[in-house]
């Protein structure tokens, strides 16, 4: 896993919405005071993967949320082997107090893959191999997390390493090659019955099927020639039948033809009507000359439709006239109305301005007021620094106290030195003063003497003499008990002094450019006044607002602007139609002030009307005249119809005989009819007896086509499944050759035409069944062929499975046995081991080693004669030391002896220890992260330490204010 960018809002210390960028990091620090979020960026990508984070309960998220927020939300963008992922979470407070995390989504590429917290938990752990416990070991070892890995049980410790180097995936070989074998094994069994169950595959039999596909393959020409002999036939057949049809079309036609009846009659109501129509035209024409001449009259005479709109002119001049008087009386009565609302609006608005007045200037009083509190500062703020004097003032009289503390435990301490060494100097002298007596008290059996170099047999009787050492050698071990007791005293106040002088010049410089002491107390003072002020211009704002509102809001007020509203709306709308009265008067003045005068324009209308009755009277007969002349040209036109009708009826006969040559036409109908009836009843009697001759012919070659269908049925009956009998065999072969030709034998009625389709449709159906048939035998024959390859690689294939079966089974019971994954972990744990011990040579100058014993951490002590202890022993900076020093090599390992398909490790931060190394250390893990920068695997470092932030090629800055933290990057 690899960070890319993450993005938070509401989480932690980060209020607002927050985003840090990792994109080309190798090696950074982030660096901030304590509390300022540094390790909150840490929680925030832990919790993103798996919903907790590592410095609380699992199950407990709500404190992550800010305190000014109701939820806290974090994108983490990141990359596993080079593919991107985004992993979204929600925490939401609930009324209970809590928090829930149902909101979350996990994708990759735009494609959603868990929409729900569990899901995303579950997807991120197969991702990475890792769980929430163990990511926290291995890629991010936060606060209270770091020594973790280091003090685990072997059994949990065996548990990371099998998932964290992907160590299940020799189970999932194991198992595949089991599955694998028994796969093998049942094709196998599944192959050799099917090598049972395919049936005659010999050489005989192949040689039969070679010798019915060259047999059908001749019969195949035979049948090719006998369908050329049978088109022939068929054709010869088909002109006798196209002749004989001939004949009975033409005998068919000719016997229909007839003379119609009523031809005379048809021909003398024409000549009347064409009479009629004539005289209809010539009086038709007269009428439409006096309709011209009446239309012409009007058209020089007055206009009556101007006339009209002259007189509705004048009487609308009238009326307007009438109305005007009316709007202006309306308009004065509104203008009065007007002016008496204004007034009283007027006088209702002056007092809404005054309290508005009061209002501002109270308002703006309370704003001076503010920033005059503003400008002094945040009361908390003096209280603090008030406090910050007062605790300033007491440290002063501790320091003094605990100095002289710390005088008098040097003194004891000076005091007990000086009588042990006293003591010592007595038990000294009396050692000198019996050296014999001191020699032999320290003389062993066994060993050489120091006077002589012989060996020891005998020890010497010294009790005497020893006694009188007892009382010196009590006064020193007790003057030494002494002296040891003074120094942790003395070492203990000492340590006192120094924590109150460190707090003291932490508030010195605190308070260094701080305003006095008296200064403060006096803003604090003005700031309760101003409080106090602030608070009483609030409720007289608040109150003036009131009462403002109270006249805003009343009846008599909205009813006095709501008349002036009115008043105007009425005033406008009566001026307006004033306006436009004034207007149009003046337009209907001018339109009537030229042209013709009131009675002149009577008598014009009078003089129209009598112009238009006289071309009405004129349009009336010449319609009644068009009326006449219409009916008698559509008399004509009936008989007309009648005529051509008839002359039709004569030439559609004519047509239908036109193939056979009819005689020509004259001018008479009637004529023409009686001459082509005669030639029809000729021309039939001769198409009879050519009738007769072509139907005899058409016989003989219907017989000459069945005695060819039945020696090619005779023949291809064996191949197609027929018995051979030839009085059924010509029925046999067309209710087999039915699906086919698709057509079936005709009626009584059509059964020639029907019988030489049927007979060319069946010898093509015995083609195409003998085609079937060679068709059929070609791919028995091609099957069998194939069969006998298939039956030979089964065989090979059979032989092959028993063998792969053979080797999966034993690779598969080998992978079973719970000692290969053992030694796997052996092996890994001492790979483990053995990286973790460079590391941690080098950290700490060559003076520690670590072992693994009975699966636990051992430390060797090489500065103590190889000393071995339990890591437990170390000191908070040497565990540090080790913790990182399994951290890197676990880091290592993971890439180098994971098994393919496990995540590697990709990004490591640390998150504390810093702090508790001397420089010389610091100085030799500084180095090491460096080195780790240049590895490919993004490295990250939480400190407050300026000097190692510094040297990290980035830097992310984390500061807090009162809005919250801010992170800003810097590339050095």
């Amino acid at each position: 896993m690899r960070p890319i960018r993450l993005e938070m809002k509401g989480f932690s210390a980060f209020a607002a919405a927050t985003v840090v960028d990792f994109s080309g990091v190798e090696l950074a620090a982030l660096i901030g005071p304590t509390g300022s979020g540094k390790s909150s960026i840490i929680d925030a990508m832990t919790f993103a993967l798996y919903g907790s984070v590592a410095r609380y309960d699992e199950r407990l998220v709500a404190p992550i949320i800010n305190q000014m927020a109701q939820e806290a939300r974090v994108r983490f963008d990141f990359e596993v082997a080079g593919t991107p992922w985004i992993a979204v979470r929600v925490a939401r407070r609930t009324k209970g107090g809590g928090a829930t995390t149902k909101e979350a989504r996990l994708e990759s590429a735009g494609v959603v893959l868990a929409a729900d917290a569990r899901s995303v938990t579950e997807q991120v752990t197969t991702l990475l191999g890792l769980d929430f416990g163990r990511f926290n070991k291995t890629v991010v070892l936060p606060q209270g997390k770091f020594a973790e890995f280091l003090h685990d049980k072997p059994s949990a410790r065996q548990e990371l390493l099998r998932e964290l180097l992907g160590f299940a995936v020799h189970e999932r070989i194991g198992r595949a090659a089991r599955e694998r074998a028994k796969a093998a094994e049942n094709r196998a069994d599944i192959l050799e019955q099917s090598l049972g169950d395919m049936g005659d595959t010999s050489d005989a039999r192949l040689a039969a099927g070679e010798a019915t596909a060259a047999a059908i393959a001749t019969l195949q020409t035979d049948v090719e020639v006998a369908a050329a002999e049978l088109v022939t036939l068929t054709g010869h057949l088909d002109v006798a039948a196209r002749d004989g049809q001939a004949h009975l079309v033409a005998i068919a036609a000719l016997a229909v033809v007839r003379m119609p009846d009523g031809l005379s009659a048809l021909d003398e109501n024409l000549s009347a009507a064409r009479l009629a129509e004539r005289a209809a035209g010539v009086a038709w024409e007269e009428t439409r000359r006096r309709l011209h001449a009446a239309s012409e009259a009007q058209m020089a005479g007055p206009s009556a439709s101007s006339s009209l709109l002259r007189l509705r002119d004048f009487d609308q001049h009238q009326r307007r006239s009438e109305q005007h008087e009316q709007i202006v009386t309306r308009r004065a009565a509104a203008q009065l109305r007007h002016e008496s609302a204004q007034v009283e609006a007027n006088v209702t608005r002056a007092a809404l301005q005054t309290q508005r007045a009061v209002v501002a200037e109270c308002s703006r009083r309370r704003a001076e007021l503010d920033d005059a509190l503003r400008a002094i500062g945040e009361q908390s703020e003096l209280r603090a620094v008030l406090d910050a004097y007062a605790r300033q003032t007491l440290l002063a009289h501790e320091v003094d106290g605990l100095a002289q503390t710390a005088l008098a435990r040097k003194t004891d301490e000076v005091a007990a030195t000086r009588l042990l060494a006293v003591a010592r100097e007595q038990l000294a002298e009396i050692e000198r003063r019996i050296p014999a007596t001191v020699l032999a008290s320290r003389l062993t059996l066994g060993e050489a003497c120091p006077v002589c170099g012989q060996e020891v047999h005998d020890l010497p009787d010294t009790a005497a003499s020893v006694a009188d050492l007892s009382g010196p050698q009590a006064l020193v071990e007790q003057a030494q008990r002494h002296a040891v007791d003074c120094e942790r005293r003395a070492q203990a106040a000492a340590a006192d002094v120094s924590v109150c002088e460190r707090e003291r010049l932490q508030l010195d410089r605190r308070l260094k450019d701080r305003p006095t002491k008296q200064d403060i107390a006096t803003r604090l003072v003005r700031c309760e006044e101003l409080h106090d002020l602030v608070e009483q211009h609030r409720h007289v704002v608040r109150g003036a607002e009131r009462a403002l509102a109270a006249t805003e809001s009343s009846a008599d007020h909205r009813a006095r602007l709501a008349e002036e509203v009115a008043a105007a709306h009425e005033l406008a709308a009566a001026t307006a139609l004033e306006s436009q009265s004034s207007d149009e008067i003046s337009q209907l003045q001018r339109a009537l002030h030229t042209g013709p005068t009131h009675r002149v324009v009577l008598e014009n209308l009078d003089r129209a009307n009598t112009l238009a009755e006289a071309k009405t009277d004129a349009e009336q007969a010449e319609r009644q005249a068009a009326e006449q002349y219409g009916a008698a040209q559509i008399a004509l036109a009936g008989l007309g119809d009648d005529e051509r009708k008839a002359r039709e009826g004569f030439e559609g006969c004519r047509i239908t005989l036109a193939a056979w040559g009819p005689p020509k036409t004259g001018s008479s109908l009637a004529a023409d009819w009686q001459v082509l009836a005669a030639w029809a009843d000729v021309q039939r009697t001769n198409h009879e007896g050519e009738l007769h001759i072509v139907r005899a012919d058409e016989r003989q070659l219907r017989a000459d086509r069945e005695a060819l269908i039945a020696r090619v049925a005779e023949r291809a009956a064996p191949f197609v499944g027929l018995r051979n009998d030839r009085d059924t065999l010509t029925g046999r072969i067309t209710e087999r050759a039915a699906p086919f030709v698709g057509s079936s034998t005709g009626t009584a009625d059509t059964a020639d035409t029907a019988d030489t389709a049927d007979t060319a449709d069946t010898i093509a159906a015995i083609a195409r069944m003998l085609a079937a048939a060679g068709s059929s035998a070609d791919h028995e024959l091609r099957q069998l062929k194939k069969d006998r390859q298939r039956y030979a690689k089964m065989q090979a294939e059979v032989a092959t499975l028993r063998t792969d079966a053979a080797v999966a089974g034993i690779l598969g019971h080998q992978l079973r046995t719970s000692g290969f994954e053992r030694w796997l972990l052996e092996e890994a744990l001492a790979d483990l081991v053995g990286r973790a011990t460079v590391r941690l040579h080098e950290l700490t100058g060559g003076q520690y080693s670590l072992v693994a014993e009975d699966g636990s951490f051992r430390i060797i002590d090489h500065h103590n004669a190889d000393e071995r202890r339990d890591a437990r022993s170390l000191s908070g900076g040497e565990t540090f030391l080790a913790s990182l020093a399994l951290a890197l090599a676990l880091a290592d390992s993971a890439l180098d002896l994971s098994a393919e398909g496990a995540a590697p490790i990709e990004s490591i931060f640390l998150d504390e220890g810093f702090g508790t190394l001397d420089p010389d250390t610091l100085e030799v893990v500084a180095g090491t992260i460096e080195e780790l920068g240049a590895s490919g695997r993004l490295v990250g470092i939480v400190t407050h330490i300026r000097e190692l932030a510094d040297r990290m090629p980035t830097r992310f800055d984390v500061r807090k204010d009162s809005s919250g933290s801010s992170v800003t990057r810097v590339d050095l």
